[in-house]
């Protein structure tokens, strides 16, 4: 055989000429697994494992350009096949080329910075990067719908009864310990907490239970809503973009954007007139943990400013604990794990736990020897 000729690509993402050959063309569940297993970040791996075991020959070959004003993507994709089919592979079209037009570039969702930068293509997203926050962000073209968002959420295998699921949580309820402790000692009875998205089942408030903090709530938008919580209005400040322009104030499911919606609506500017004066607002929790959301956040300008909302976390002394997946060496990004999943959506690198830190007036800590793990306290 001169090999299998399988093309990949949509409007959103590049085509690619692959040429595959196995070497027992009567096996068809390597046919088949050549062809329909071939996704851009699967595409090495998949491959490798077939030449490893005798199966295929392979070779691929990717390069990317941009033009001057970085909007359109010129991929070229020189094919090749097995040494048995070289010869007739010559005489195939060695390139081509495909013009991707990027959609207009977004607001970042967290510093709402004008002008971030195309990153990547993944899983066919668009993901951006700030250059002055470094979060890593998907494009609001992208977001799922409430529906499937909510339905993804309630496929997770996430409860108290899943012990892998429970050690993974246990740094974050350990780390969460060492800081109350540190800062308002070891009895726990007057101590209030929440852990804000805790999914379908919770599980954290309940280890936290187990470790002495009997008062924790659960919140969730979509599993477990709070009508306090989900009425917080985060004011906008003139200087953060056009006064005439906001982003979604609330995160209730029915007003998450969904991939036919915008991210930004037009309305009057929220500021601090608007609001009720610090002193009349007594906040309800000591400490706020927030294990595995922070990702999920579609405006995390809001979100982060909830989590430390004067009506939720004490000051002085309050401690914030969140648990995400950290972006440490941009090479990981593109066989990251965590793009897998379609509602992760806002992804952060050290720097911009830092940037975040700062301009919200906390104390950022790294836990040693706490992967992942960001603990803020306010003074």
């Amino acid at each position: 055989s001169s090999g299998i000729n399988a093309e990949y690509g949509d409007t959103l993402q590049q085509q690619f000429h692959i040429f595959i050959t196995p070497n027992n063309n009567n096996n068809p569940f390597v046919n088949r697994l050549c062809v329909d297993w071939i996704e851009i970040t699967r595409l090495r791996r998949v491959c490798f494992i077939l030449v490893r075991l005798g199966e295929c020959n392979f070779s691929f070959q990717m390069q990317q350009q941009t033009n001057n004003e970085g909007d359109v993507i010129t991929t070229t994709t020189p094919s090749s096949s097995s040494s048995s089919s070289s010869s007739s592979s010559k005489k195939r079209k060695q390139s081509q080329q495909v013009e991707v037009q990027i959609p207009p570039t977004p607001t970042c969702p967290l510093c709402l910075f004008q002008s971030p930068v195309f990153f990547s293509i993944q899983f066919k997203r668009y993901f951006f990067s700030c250059p002055q926050c470094s979060l890593v962000f998907v494009h609001p073209q992208h977001h799922v719908s409430p529906t499937a968002e909510k339905h993804r959420y309630s496929t997770h295998n996430n409860d108290k009864l899943d012990q892998r699921y429970v050690n993974f949580l246990m740094p974050a309820v350990l780390e969460l310990i060492e800081r109350v402790t540190a800062l308002h000692g070891a009895k726990f009875d007057d101590i209030r907490g929440l852990d804000y998205g805790c999914g379908p089942s919770p599980t954290l408030s309940y280890l936290l239970k187990e470790q002495g903090i009997p008062h924790v709530d659960d919140y969730d938008p979509y599993f477990y809503p709070s009508s306090q919580i989900d009425s917080i209005v985060i004011p906008f400040k003139k200087e953060d973009g056009p006064s005439d322009i906001i982003l979604t104030q609330t995160t209730t499911p029915t007003d998450f954007p969904s991939s036919s919606q915008s991210t930004t609506t037009e309305s009057t500017l929220i500021t601090d007139d608007n609001l009720p004066p610090l002193s009349t607002i007594k906040p309800l929790y000591d400490f706020i943990t927030c294990t595995e959301t922070a990702e999920h956040f579609y405006v995390p300008y809001i979100d982060w400013r909830k989590l430390t909302h004067t009506s939720l976390l004490k000051r002085n002394g309050g401690v914030l604990v969140v648990m995400t997946s950290l972006l440490y060496n941009d090479e990981q990004f593109e066989n990251w794990a965590y793009l897998r999943d379609v509602t992760h959506v806002s992804l952060y690198r050290p720097k911009t736990m830092e940037y975040i830190a700062k301009d919200l007036g906390l104390e950022l800590i790294w836990p040693v020897e706490r992967k992942n793990i960001a603990a803020f306290i306010i003074r």
